[in-house]
């Protein structure tokens, strides 16, 4: 499912989406690439989106960066109550590409945009 997310996302022309699907290197990753947005989902092998989070947390690099946990242990009613993992907003899955963009503009709306169009206006 990530792929597929990876490659419509990078469709859009308006972001780079580096994957990352073993935990274990998720935060080596992160600091090869650099990142604006983090998409975890929250059962991954070996670490989990959890155990990721609270790593990133402890990293300066990532500091300020936003994180959004994908998970199917929480309902959709959850999610719109605000339900947050540990502080960080989530989204249930599986989710739409629709859905993701939106989400992921949420995050990023109060950084800089490099272009004026909305993600789903360049998936469009």
């Amino acid at each position: 499912m990530t792929h597929l997310w990876q490659t419509l996302l990078k469709r859009t022309g308006s972001c780079v989406v580096q994957e990352e699907n073993r935990g274990s290197r998720a935060l080596q990753t992160g600091h090869e690439f650099g990142l604006d947005l983090i998409v975890l989902d929250l059962n991954m092998p070996g670490f989990d989106g959890g155990d990721i989070a609270a790593g990133l947390s402890t990293d300066r690099r990532f500091k300020g960066t936003p994180l959004l946990f994908m998970t199917s242990l929480v309902s959709e009613r959850e999610v719109v109550d605000g339900k947050r993992i540990e502080g960080h907003p989530c989204i249930v899955k599986p989710t739409s590409i629709a859905g993701l963009i939106v989400n992921i503009e949420k995050r990023l709306a109060a950084r800089p945009a490099r272009d004026s169009r909305t993600l789903a206006e360049l998936a469009a």
